[in-house]
């Protein structure tokens, strides 16, 4: 058997991890259990992202007003990945605030039009919640759901050189085939809450991100 080439991530306090699981080697875990601060400790590789703007901490996650919150972690080259999925826990209590169809981002890799992957949300004109997973800065699986509310939610974006899917709470939303796509390191940080230098700024809470090779 082949060795694993991914370290271990450190198991959360109080909890235990079963290193069988598919899922348990992460390239980058940021599990937002630092409850005051600006800097989230990130326990798989030490990419730990400087939080910036008015942040506060509640509901054991960070608040994101979107206006001005976000956090960075600048260009790692195990970011960049052919394959991947990314777990985040959200709430989205923020977007239901703004105008609609202004569009927010949980997590991004990368600067769209050249951004390697990248996760987009609003709240539309019908008041429903619409994701737009983009891979290699071109838009590739859209998902729809219901109206919106302040539950806590779990959304999975998984790439695997052939299929694009997004996940809510454990259930396939929906589902792309663009095929393989090389996907090239754009040199752009990694950012939780913002797209860009100025625009799409997310509103609501993030508990954690996850990024699994």
């Amino acid at each position: 058997m082949s060795k694993n080439p991914w370290p271990r991530q450190k198991p959360l306090p109080g909890s235990q991890i079963d290193w069988s699981h598919p899922l348990a080697p992460s390239v980058a875990c940021w599990p937002y259990s630092e409850g005051a601060g600006n800097y989230l400790n990130e326990v798989s590789r030490n990419l730990g992202a400087t939080l910036y703007g008015s942040f506060s901490w509640g509901n054991n996650g960070v608040v994101f007003n979107g206006s001005d919150v976000y956090a960075e972690r600048l260009d790692h080259p195990s970011l960049t990945l052919q394959q991947f999925s990314v777990v985040s826990l959200l709430r989205w209590d923020g977007v239901l605030r703004v105008a609609p169809n202004d569009w927010g981002c949980p997590w991004s890799k990368g600067v769209y039009p050249s951004g390697e992957y990248t996760l987009l949300m609003r709240q539309t004109s019908g008041f429903d919640i619409e994701f737009r997973f983009y891979i290699q800065g071109v838009q590739r699986t859209t998902y729809t759901w219901g109206a919106g509310d302040t539950s806590d939610h779990v959304v999975i974006c998984t790439y695997n050189q052939s299929k694009a899917d997004i996940y809510m709470d454990g259930r396939l939303g929906a589902s792309s085939t663009p095929g393989a796509i090389t996907i090239a390191d754009s040199s752009q940080p990694w950012r939780m809450g913002r797209q860009a230098d100025t625009n799409y700024h997310w509103g609501g809470h993030i508990y954690g991100v996850f990024v699994y090779p």
